[in-house]
């Protein structure tokens, strides 16, 4: 009942007693009995018209028995068969097809299944069984098309629609007697995996679905206010965000956060928590992202700057090890002066590689021609650099010579290393990195990161998205997939199906399971990969380069990332799937946005 479509639902019947609910809690899953009145409408014109109905049959050619055995059957849904069961009666009765019961729960649980193999099986059962009974052809067409056919929408059974009813009149008592804000704190704290008997902890694609539902409500989390799950705020009715479902926080830090307030500015807190064990970089820069420090500066990236400005700081001495961010900040009319030295740093990094790696055909080659006739100072006199070349004819440098020339020969790097040029220019290139890090994106990028919701607006709101993908909403798809061809292979048919773009942000995933949660503009849709697929967008490659691990190609899965997907929708799950003729080579690429531009990666 949380979908628009199932909200929409509860607002056109509106339900006055129990079954009439319950009528509501199962037509809303189901599609069109002609193909244009949905059976939502039909029932709201046949409750407030009692002969629509009677109407309805007499135009179909219904004679008055046939029609009297509808009314004994179906006059206590308004003339709707609305479930499972109902469809077994329908089916079962003497004067239509007559199934015996194997027959009648055969097809239902074809339809259950959405196995359309066999419900074309039961079709032609039913026509047969129809013509032995010797039905009239008006009867059996309103049947099949005005009663069954809609049924493989899919229906519930009624115990699962009676069950469902009844948590949905529970959870309206209890808004009606309180406040309802309090029972959707306590939905998203349990949704959450905040609950005292949940060990599981956060369970962000849960998170995501809850406060996707209720994001005009939620505020973000709040430094000084926040408790550890969400709170209901009666007097503003909004929900203030937890501190525990802020991605990274650890019990103790937030009992530590909780135990210092409160905070008179972002610097207070600052002060308070620079030296705290376990309180790294990356928990401020988390924090900030979420909004917790909104009360204080409500433009998040002027925050994010000011913290940058407190945590990194000049260093008192540089030496040889921050030479090449030096240079790298250093404006070319300072870097020209020591153009020899510069040359020298470099080569000298080439000709000791790590892992002592045989140096390649231009390093051996620059040696021989520009410092192999150097000089060193020794005690006992000038010498030559040394060198040889082994078995291989690998070229050897001595490396302790060699480093006694490099450090003479490198006097006016050493002096630039003491400039507050230098200093600055280093001060410079690591706030920058640190934001290339850790601070790249979008605002609502930083939402998400940190809170796994955006409590604003979607990424793709005033992008140019829908320039490049026609998208469709999952909420307003089929349940089942749309045949749109049969293909024969062998003795079996191979159902050929209308395929639909989503796209939307990575919430979580479960590499066990195949199953991906992303959070589109709409809601939040789970898709369900096969295990090769999933292994493929989710596998991150490694190479080792000079000794380091290096990531060469990330997964696509991690939380934060985007994707447009294309597939088609099987009950409460989007599958992924293409076919030569769709126009994608795969189901899944992957979006990037820049100054509101989406670009896209076609192939992992």
């Amino acid at each position: 009942m949380r979908t628009p479509s199932g909200q929409s639902a509860l607002r056109k019947i509106n339900a006055r007693t129990f079954e009439e609910l319950s009528i509501a809690n199962s037509l809303m899953r189901l599609g069109t009995a002609n193909g244009k009145e949905s059976l939502v409408d039909r029932f709201i014109r046949y409750k407030n018209d009692s002969n629509a109905w009677e109407n309805d049959m007499v135009k179909y050619g219904l004679t008055d028995l046939e029609r009297k055995a509808l009314h004994e059957l179906l006059d206590v849904k308004y003339g709707i068969c609305d479930t499972q069961e109902y469809l077994m009666l329908v089916t079962m009765e003497p004067s239509i097809s007559a199934f015996t019961l194997a027959e009648a729960n055969g097809i239902r649980k074809a339809m259950a299944s959405k196995k359309y193999d066999k419900l074309k099986i039961y079709e032609e059962l039913f026509f047969q069984r129809c013509e032995e009974n010797k039905t009239s052809e008006a009867f059996t067409k309103y049947v099949w098309e005005e009663l069954i056919t809609p049924q493989l929408g899919y229906s519930f059974s009624a115990p699962h629609v009676v069950g469902y009813t009844l948590i949905a009149m529970i959870e309206m008592n209890i808004c009606y007697r309180f406040d309802p804000i309090y029972w959707q704190a306590a939905c998203l704290t349990v949704d959450s995996g905040l609950s005292e008997d949940s060990s599981e902890g956060v369970k962000y694609d849960k998170l995501a679905v809850a406060t996707g539902v209720m994001r005009d409500k939620i505020t973000p989390p709040s430094i000084n206010v926040s408790a550890k799950g969400f709170t209901p705020d009666v007097k503003n009715g909004t929900i203030k965000f937890g501190l525990t479902p802020i991605v990274g926080l650890g019990d103790k830090l937030i009992d530590r956060i909780i135990e210092l307030r409160p905070y008179a500015s972002f610097n207070d807190f600052y002060d308070k928590f620079k030296e705290e064990p376990g309180f790294t970089d990356r928990i401020f820069v988390i924090l900030i992202k979420s909004g917790a420090f909104d009360e204080f500066e409500a433009d998040r990236r002027k925050l994010m700057i000011e913290y940058i400005n407190l945590a990194i700081t000049p260093k008192e001495k540089l030496t040889m090890v921050q030479l090449p961010k030096v240079l790298e900040t250093l404006e070319v009319e300072t870097l020209s002066k020591y153009r020899e030295e510069i040359d020298l740093f470099e080569f000298r990094k080439r000709a000791f590689p790590k892992g002592n790696k045989p140096l390649d055909k231009e390093t051996t080659q620059e040696f021989i021609s520009k410092y192999s006739k150097k000089e060193i100072v020794m005690k006992n006199g000038n010498q030559s650099l040394k060198y040889d070349f082994d078995d291989n004819g690998n070229l050897k440098i001595d490396r302790k010579q060699f480093d006694k020339y490099f450090e003479r020969n490198t006097l006016g790097l050493r002096e630039l290393l003491s400039t507050q040029e230098a200093i600055d220019a280093l001060l410079k290139k690591d706030k920058r990195q640190f934001w290339i890090d850790n601070c790249l994106g979008t605002v609502e990028s930083w939402s998400m990161k940190a809170l796994a919701y955006y409590n604003d607006k979607h990424e793709f709101e005033g992008t140019n998205i829908n320039e490049l993908y026609t998208l469709s909403d999952f909420n307003e798809m089929e349940e089942t997939p749309v045949p749109i061809e049969v293909r024969k292979w062998g003795k079996r048919n191979i159902y050929i199906y209308a395929i639909k773009s989503i796209a939307g942000t990575v919430v979580s995933k479960e590499k066990n399971k195949g199953l991906l949660s992303i959070l589109t503009e709409t809601g939040i849709v789970r898709v369900k990969y096969n295990r090769d697929q999933f292994a493929f967008y989710n596998k991150k490659d490694v190479e080792t380069v000079d000794g380091e691990k290096v990531t060469t190609s990330d997964s696509w899965f991690n939380r934060g990332d985007m994707v447009v997907i294309h597939g088609y929708r099987q009950g409460e799950t989007f599958i992924p799937k293409v076919y030569k003729n769709t126009g994608y080579e795969n189901t899944t690429q992957k979006l990037q946005i820049q100054n509101k531009k989406v670009f896209v990666t076609f192939n992992k």
